[in-house]
Formats: C-alpha cells, sequence, structure tokens
C-alpha cells in the first residue's frame, strides 16, 4: 500500500512571481513542473475536496486554494478510450458488444462502459503522444453520420461498428458484414445521434498515473480506497491496499475565482504575417490541434497563436487581476523567439503597456505574469516576433484567465 513519508509544506509563489506571498503553509496553488511539495504528499481527499496531506485532518485545506498540481503522465502504450464528457481512459485491452465496453484497467481493474457515453477508442500503441492524437483528430474531422474506421494504412471504412473482440473488429457496411484483423486497425469513432452528455458540475480534472484524465463531478481518496465520479455520472473506484504507488499525477480544480479566457469570445483577433502565411487562434490546443504542451508538459487551458498576434478581450466588471504562463509551444521542435506583452485600455480609452516578457524561446519553462486590472474597459494579449523573423513562432498564453472577485471560488455556480 502506498503511503506518504516526511510532508514538507511551504508557502508557494512558483505559480505567480509576483504575487504577495501568503503566511499560510496550506495554501499550495503551483503550476505543473514546479513544486511546493509531491502530489504524492496527499493523504485523502474527501467528499468536500478538501485535500490532507498529513495524518491530522486538521490540517485539511480547500481543493480551490490550487490552480496546478503535479504533472500529467501520458503514456503511449497501450488503448484509449474516449468518452463522451472527454474523460480518457488508458487501458491494456478493450472489447465491445452487446451496446457496452469492457475495458482492463491497470488502476481500475475490469470496466464496462454503456456505448452511450463512448466516443471512440483508438487501439493501436503510438509512437508518440502526438500521433495519437493526430489519430483521433482525424477521425473526428471525418465528417459522416456513420461510425467510422480508421486503418493502419491511413483508409477510412464508414459503417456500424457492431463488435470489437481481441483479435478483430466487425462491421456492417449497408448489408455486408465486415471482419477486420484487430493488427489492422488504429482505431475507432462512434456515431451519435444523441449522445451522452455531462450530466454532473465538473469539480476539477483528475490526472492518475496509468494517464488516466478524469473530468471529474466528484472525488474521494483515503489510504484504503479512491472513488471517482465522471460529469457523465460513470462511478470508477478501486482498492489501494495493494497499489505500490500513489494513484494522483494531477490535480486541476474547477474554480470560480478564475474565468479562462478560452472559455470566453474575443472581442477583436489580428494576425499579421510575417511573410503571407496566415494562423489562426486556437483555443485549448495548440496551432497543429494537438494538446498544449510546453518544456515537455501538457496543459489543458490556454490560446495558441503565431507571431505577430493581437488579441482584445473586454474585461468583466468584477474581475481584479488577469494572469497566465507564457510559453513558446513544444511544436515548434525548440525553435522560436517572441515577445508577450500585455497592454490594457482604462476608462480613457487609451492603451498602456502593463507587462512587457523578455525574449521568450522554445523548450523553456513558461513564465509567470501578473497584471493588476484596475478601472479596465479591454485587455490586449500581443505576441511579436524577436529573432529570426517569426520562424517557429508558436506562442502560447497558458491557463490565461482573470481572476473574479468572488466569496466561494469552488462553488458550483448559480443557475
Amino acid at each position: 500500500m502506498w503511503r506518504s513519508g516526511i510532508v514538507a509544506l511551504a508557502v508557494v509563489t512558483m505559480l505567480v512571481a509576483f504575487v504577495r506571498a501568503q503566511d499560510d503553509s496550506r495554501r499550495m496553488t503551483t503550476t505543473i513542473g514546479a513544486g511546493m511539495g509531491d502530489i504524492r504528499d496527499i493523504l485523502a481527499i474527501d467528499d468536500d475536496w478538501k485535500i490532507s496531506v498529513t495524518e491530522s485532518r486538521r490540517n485539511a485545506f480547500d481543493a480551490s486554494e490550487v490552480l496546478l498540481w503535479g504533472c500529467p503522465v501520458e503514456v503511449r502504450q497501450g488503448v484509449c478510450l474516449f468518452l463522451t464528457d472527454h474523460t480518457e481512459l488508458i487501458c491494456r485491452q478493450a472489447q465491445i458488444a452487446a451496446g457496452r465496453a469492457t475495458v482492463e484497467s491497470e488502476l481500475w481493474g475490469q470496466v464496462v462502459v454503456p456505448m452511450q457515453h463512448v466516443a471512440g477508442i483508438v487501439l493501436a500503441s503510438a509512437a508518440s503522444i502526438e500521433q495519437r492524437e493526430t489519430w483521433w483528430r482525424q477521425l473526428t474531422d471525418h465528417a459522416t453520420i456513420d461510425d467510422v474506421v480508421m486503418l493502419q494504412n491511413g483508409d477510412l471504412i464508414e459503417g456500424l461498428v457492431t463488435k470489437i473482440a481481441t483479435d478483430h473488429v466487425e462491421l456492417l457496411e449497408g448489408e455486408r458484414r465486415v471482419r477486420l484483423d484487430l493488427a489492422s486497425v488504429i482505431g475507432v469513432l462512434w456515431h451519435r445521434e444523441a449522445p451522452a452528455v455531462a450530466t454532473e458540475q465538473c469539480r476539477g480534472l483528475v490526472g492518475l498515473r496509468n494517464g488516466d484524465v478524469i473530468h471529474a463531478a466528484s472525488l474521494h481518496m483515503d489510504e484504503s480506497e479512491l472513488r471517482v465520479l465522471t460529469t457523465a455520472g460513470l462511478k470508477f473506484e478501486t482498492s489501494l491496499e495493494n497499489i505500490a504507488s500513489h494513484p494522483l499525477a494531477f490535480l486541476q480544480p474547477c474554480r470560480r475565482e478564475w474565468v479562462f479566457l478560452s472559455d470566453l469570445s474575443v472581442a477583436s483577433a489580428r494576425h499579421i504575417p510575417f511573410l503571407e502565411d496566415q494562423w489562426p487562434t486556437v483555443l485549448d490546443q495548440n496551432l497543429e490541434h494537438h494538446s498544449l504542451r510546453a518544456n515537455g508538459y501538457r496543459y489543458f487551458k490556454g490560446i495558441s497563436v503565431h507571431s505577430a498576434s493581437r488579441l482584445i478581450y473586454d474585461v468583466p466588471p468584477d474581475a481584479r487581476q488577469f494572469a497566465a504562463e507564457i510559453a513558446i509551444d513544444d511544436s515548434s521542435d525548440g525553435l522560436g523567439s517572441v515577445v508577450f506583452r500585455v497592454l490594457l485600455q482604462g476608462a480613457d480609452d487609451q492603451w498602456r503597456e502593463a507587462v512587457a516578457s523578455s525574449v521568450v524561446r522554445g523548450h523553456r519553462n513558461p513564465q509567470a505574469i501578473v497584471v493588476e486590472l484596475d478601472k479596465t474597459k479591454r485587455l490586449a494579449l500581443v505576441v511579436d516576433p524577436a529573432d529570426w523573423g517569426d520562424q517557429g513562432d508558436h506562442a502560447d498564453w497558458l491557463n490565461a484567465r482573470f481572476r473574479r472577485l468572488i466569496l466561494s471560488p469552488l462553488a458550483p455556480p448559480a443557475d
């Protein structure tokens, strides 16, 4: 059974370099890859999302005090089951028949998922995480009213997938029944006229050591068990008695205190190409429509742009602060050099520069920025090229967010 050793608590200011340090050692805001204590120091999380990192529950603190904790584990090997609420399950194997998916999970054991909750599956082990994401995007981008099977040779077959067994996949093409060798299949996308949707309020993203990423409505962990309820209402639970390592890898609670800019409408977006190529603004993915990644770590929220770029957002009336982590996305392959700037427009309609970064290059840790918003009407996010023109200037505003003045950060929003 896993067990934490001596836990060292410290005041953490790694997330935002300009935030005033707190005298509360329980305040554990952190960013991916930075540490104030290992996520494996967590001993328990109760049903109210109170986190305990010592033997005494008196030292428990609210998950609303955490923006990010830990690092997502990304696993190339094995089967990846994609659920309709965007939960990702990594499995040893999967079989599908009779309206349900039965998967073998390293953490959960045998799991049965009704097919109305299954969006698709990637069966083939990938050479890279990006390759798996490319396969999944190719499946989801294929417009059809039928199920889609992707083969190793790149072909896409449309039909009604009725079965995935240990050695083959069965589907109907019209009246014709087709049997495909499992080794020839990369993945399957199921068409759903009425897919199961999230029915529960999302309280946070939970990343597990086996590579699962769960959109969680509830989470409970103690020294003997782990229980998670997904936003689609699926329940996963396992005993921790015989598990050698700590099950948690990553935690990102949903906080009403923060509003991510990728969830808001942009007032104005402009890209000025260095030569002729036009680049879009991409939300919660990088410019190649893979996951946001900076210096090897995955991020789930953010805005990706190419220099030169200018995004303008209306500032919510209750917003008191803007914060983000800035970086060159790993999709640039180490290239890229840009300067990030934040401009504010006040009541007099004049724009003033609030922050200008030094030159940000590829394969570097993200830099945290914080801007206080006092009587600010609009905010502009500007990215300018630095060295080498705009080559590889895949710029990420990671976790770009407004901080709101609110009393109960983790409470679900009122209807």
